[in-house]
């Protein structure tokens, strides 16, 4: 295993190559079946890091699980349910 003498950390680097199966997967898996929402983060400016992961959550409601939603915070829990209802 290689050993980088600045960091003092051992790694090791693996690549493969994508085969068109892999492919075809990982793009079923981050598309969004169905319409996407038109979710716009308010006000002027860049998003905040909120606002991203509501619209991440958005794109991604076929992959949703109700566990994985267990530790967000109920505010937090309001506005995804917010923006569900408004798209």
């Amino acid at each position: 295993m290689p050993y980088d003498p600045d960091s003092g950390l051992v790694f090791s680097e693996t690549t493969t190559k994508v085969t068109r199966k892999m492919r075809e997967e990982l793009e079923r898996e981050t598309s969004c079946i169905g319409r996407r929402p038109q979710y716009v983060p308010p006000g002027n400016g860049p998003a905040t890091l909120v606002e991203l992961s509501i619209l991440k959550i958005l794109r991604s409601l076929n992959m949703l699980e109700k566990d994985s939603l267990s530790t967000v915070p109920p505010t937090l829990l309001e506005k995804i349910w917010k923006a569900i209802i408004r798209s």
